[in-house]
């Protein structure tokens, strides 16, 4: 992001007495702060952002990026959530047999599916609630992007907007076209 985007601000990196420090605590918000030069977007990464009442159960995502339009002022929040696991397709499971190649566990899949239906908002004064989140998607560690280019949870980010990205730190390619 930061070949793309100008660093307006962050309270993740601090330095005190010549030394640096990571501040992520879970339970604490962190947030980065980008704005994009070319036509004055502003995203938002925020970790364990802060959680408002639901008309339901609490849902606390890790990661939400929030895009801000400049031109209607509409905000687009999109849920990254970084999973350590993948499911390796091994031959004859029937994660293979749907899925064929390697990708995230369906069931976190399903957790995409819950925190992009439950997290609403509530229109000012109507008592009426619309969807918060325009997006999900699992990181999973895997480094095969061009093979994933076809599994189904990647293509599901077309149709439904929920789905998995490989992400290590030789592949972010794909996490980056989603940007």
């Amino acid at each position: 992001m930061k070949t793309k985007y100008e660093l307006k601000a962050q309270n993740i990196i601090k330095v005190h007495k010549n030394r640096l420090f990571v501040t992520l605590k879970k339970g604490a918000e962190s947030r980065v702060r980008y704005l994009n030069p070319r036509n004055g977007e502003e995203l938002i990464l925020a970790y364990n952002p802060k959680s408002h009442a639901l008309p339901t159960v609490t849902q606390k995502p890790d990661n939400v990026l929030t895009l801000k339009k400049k031109e209607n002022g509409l905000s687009y929040k999109y849920i990254f959530d970084a999973k350590y696991r993948i499911n390796p397709a091994l031959p004859g499971s029937a994660y293979q047999q749907i899925y064929q190649n390697p990708g995230p566990q369906e069931d976190d899949i399903n957790t995409m599916h819950r925190y992009r239906d439950a997290v609403v908002y509530e229109t000012t004064g109507s008592h009426q609630y619309q969807q918060g989140m325009f997006g999900a998607y699992i990181l999973f560690p895997y480094h095969n992007e061009t093979e994933y280019l076809h599994h189904r949870f990647y293509k599901s980010i077309e149709t439904v907007n929920i789905g998995g990205l490989p992400f290590l730190p030789s592949a972010t390619n794909l996490v980056e076209k989603q940007l």
